[in-house]
């Protein structure tokens, strides 16, 4: 896989002001301190790939090779205003080992552009602790220590220059192959968040992962360090990154196929019938990524909707086995909600929109279908109110209903998917969860000179029916015949 990657960073005008101020900066304090090493500020990481590979970047990390980045960037700070130029606070963002946050990173604002500062640094772990030794390093520690070589360079500001210490990250960025600088099972062991991240940047640039890094992915022992080694919130990021990203299903497969959906997908809960649903969920993964974008070339309707759905859906789908199931709730233990749910919440970290949207789709499927097979013999009002149960979620949910009959039937059920959704279009129920009652409470118990009560509850459902299989009736008429409407005692 050829990549077209430039040689040289081209800065733009941002960039080339922030640089030459560091420039400048460094210049001054070496003059000062000429006993001294030599201070070089690096642009690190992300930045350097993206730059390289021509995209805009906007995640500048500079490292710092003999005093923190909050000695950095307060020197800076000082710099800058005795040359009266505008200075912004300084945020620092403190270690937190426990969140696998292992160094002290201080942050402030160049020419309106976030930097971060940080030190070069060398980590060292034990097996006992998922925690690692941090220390000053060299540039060459500091490039080792990192996820993947081809996110291992740096652009050396002084010296104008690309660096690349572990020899390989120039080569595989053109190569567009993702492999570990130090061996990769000792990599992942130390830090197993780095196969979500493998995972995350091969589908965002359709990367290939290095065979040798492949397979050090599906060793059992990097399974079991995964969810004693990373917090919740970590793996939440990377994997909303992941299937929000242009490849999604690029991404399944390689867990699939790294034997990680269930560590991915975990949940505390154990039963024969969950245990069954584990053991057949990477070929589940697989019958997804090979289905799915099939779909989504073949149906315009689908594919316009997808981009807006894409996360809850995907995640939908992969969760689709665990219909029916319960679990406990992670916020309010005493009460269970679908397992589903559980995984997402507790499990992959995701907000409670996520997972509300995940129970609705995967808890939704005899319901719908029977409203696919049924609905257009329906009363409008009939189909209106099965509708508004679903609320927004609706399109979410007839499309992951689409998807599951795909995937267990091929093309045969689209027909019927397509006239349903032609069907609630033509009836002008697209929006139908907005829809309001055409009075509200208190204009119906003035109407009616009754004291508000439990009886209106009931009340206003018959004028919704009423207004669902009456949409073109004014408000006036609706008053007109608002007894005969409402049938009160």
């Amino acid at each position: 896989m050829f990549k077209m990657v430039a040689s040289k960073i081209q800065l733009n005008k941002v960039e080339s002001e922030i640089c030459t101020l560091v420039k400048e900066f460094c210049s001054h304090y070496n003059k000062a301190n000429a006993e001294t090493e030599p201070l070089v500020a690096r642009i690190t990481g992300g930045w350097v790939r993206d730059k390289l590979l021509g995209n805009d970047s906007n995640d500048l990390d500079i490292a710092i090779n003999n005093m923190t980045g909050e000695q950095f960037a307060e020197k800076l700070c000082a710099f800058l205003q005795d040359r009266g130029l505008e200075t912004h606070s300084l945020h620092t963002i403190d270690k937190n080992p426990s969140k696998s946050k292992h160094l002290e990173t201080c942050t402030t604002k160049l020419f309106d552009v976030p930097v971060d500062f940080v030190n070069l640094r060398s980590e060292e772990y034990t097996m006992e602790s998922r925690i690692p030794k941090v220390e000053f390093g060299t540039p060459y520690d500091d490039a080792m220590r990192r996820d993947a070589t081809l996110n291992a360079m740096f652009y050396n500001i002084t010296e104008d220059k690309i660096e690349d210490f572990t020899k390989k990250g120039f080569q595989d960025l053109n190569d567009g192959i993702l492999r570990t600088p130090l061996p990769p099972r000792q990599t992942f062991i130390d830090d197993p968040l780095r196969v979500l991240r493998l995972i995350r940047f091969a589908s965002r640039f359709n990367f290939q992962i290095d065979p040798q890094t492949y397979q050090a992915m599906r060793d059992p022992g990097i399974h079991q360090s995964f969810n004693h080694k990373i917090s919740k919130g970590r793996v939440y990021t990377e994997m909303h990154k992941t299937l929000t990203s242009a490849n999604p299903f690029y991404a399944l497969d390689l867990i699939q196929g790294a034997h990680l959906s269930r560590v991915i997908f975990t949940t505390n809960e154990s039963s024969p019938e969950i245990e069954s649903i584990y053991e057949n969920l990477d070929q589940h993964l697989k019958s997804v990524v090979e289905t799915i974008p099939k779909l989504l070339k073949s149906h315009t309707t689908f594919a316009s909707v997808f981009p807006g759905m894409q996360e809850p859906l995907i995640l939908s789908l992969v969760l689709s086995g665990f219909k029916g199931l319960k679990g406990p709730d992670p916020a309010k233990p005493k009460n269970s909600i679908p397992l589903a749910g559980v995984i997402t919440k507790e499990g992959l970290n995701f907000p409670n929109t996520q997972v509300d949207n995940v129970i609705a789709c995967v808890e939704s499927e005899d319901s719908y279908h029977n409203l696919v097979k049924n609905g257009k013999s329906m009363k409008r009002s009939e189909l209106g109110f099965a509708l508004r149960k679903l609320g927004k979620n609706w399109q979410m949910v007839h499309f992951y209903n689409l998807c599951l009959d795909y995937l267990r039937h091929g093309d045969e059920p689209i027909p019927h998917y397509d006239e349903f959704y032609k069907h609630v279009h033509d009836c002008k129920l697209d929006d139908v969860y907005t829809l309001k009652h055409i009075i509200n409470g208190k204009e119906l118990a003035k109407l009616l000179d009754r004291k508000p009560g439990i009886w209106m509850g009931e009340t206003l459902d018959r004028i919704l029916i009423w207004q669902l299989d009456n949409p073109d009736i004014s408000k006036e008429t609706f008053i007109e015949n608002l007894n005969d409407i409402v049938h009160l005692p």
